[in-house]
């Protein structure tokens, strides 16, 4: 699993590479991609100029009860939702990832919809493959400590699970940076997108009519969840 998630920030690194070369970018990453990411400031330290992680499930970070108790959660949901369509195992996921009023707002907009309507089996890959990935990574504070001033962490305003907004917490006490609050909740990048991009480019220190270049120079790593 390791050695996957090693060969994919290879591939982000080639992606930088191609699309920024000789500059060193800015990194959004949220939910699952956190791990990507994570692995990506590790790896190729060189080609990242900041990383903003937006409640990145780091499940390394809880102790091991917990973290068994999360794992099991999350299995169990998949396999009894698993063979009932994308619907159903996205709805059953979304309370361990969103809170109420995030689930809420979320479904208001046009891109769940659209994600909701994909086929059984198109998801499969990412239930069955990406995530468990994403579950067992291991990071490792102490390996992120000379990378301190390269990361951002935010938070969502909206409560979220203790899944996604714990690890947050976590790693701002171990590496002893703030985190900033941003508008909406785990999803706030899609349901409040204007107002969470404006917090985040006055976090950076861009100004606002800088934005077009801002979003040049970023590259979005996201999962779908």
């Amino acid at each position: 699993m390791a050695n996957d998630l090693k060969l994919q920030s290879d591939d982000v690194a080639c992606l930088i590479q191609h699309l920024s070369p000789g500059r060193p970018v800015m990194i959004f990453a949220s939910s699952g991609s956190g791990v990507m990411a994570a692995e990506v400031l590790q790896s190729h330290p060189g080609l990242v100029r900041k990383l903003i992680l937006h409640e990145p499930l780091l499940l390394s970070l809880f102790s091991l009860r917990l973290r068994t108790h999360i794992h099991n959660q999350i299995t169990e949901r998949i396999l009894a939702y698993g063979g009932s369509g994308n619907a159903s195992i996205r709805r059953a996921l979304m309370p361990t990832m969103q809170g109420k009023r995030d689930q809420r707002r979320f479904c208001q907009i046009p891109h769940p919809t659209r994600l909701l309507s994909q086929l059984r089996d198109q998801p499969a890959p990412f239930h069955g493959y990406e995530l468990p990935q994403i579950l067992d990574y291991e990071v490792h504070v102490e390996n992120l400590k000379p990378y301190q001033e390269k990361l951002v962490l935010t938070k969502g305003e909206d409560i979220s699970p203790e899944f996604t907004s714990a690890p947050q917490s976590n790693l701002s006490k171990a590496l002893g940076i703030p985190v900033v609050v941003a508008p909406g909740g785990h999803t706030g990048h899609i349901t409040d997108a204007q107002q969470f991009s404006k917090k985040l480019i006055a976090v950076l220190g861009f100004h606002i009519t800088r934005l077009g270049i801002l979003c040049i120079a970023v590259i979005f790593v996201y999962d779908s969840q």
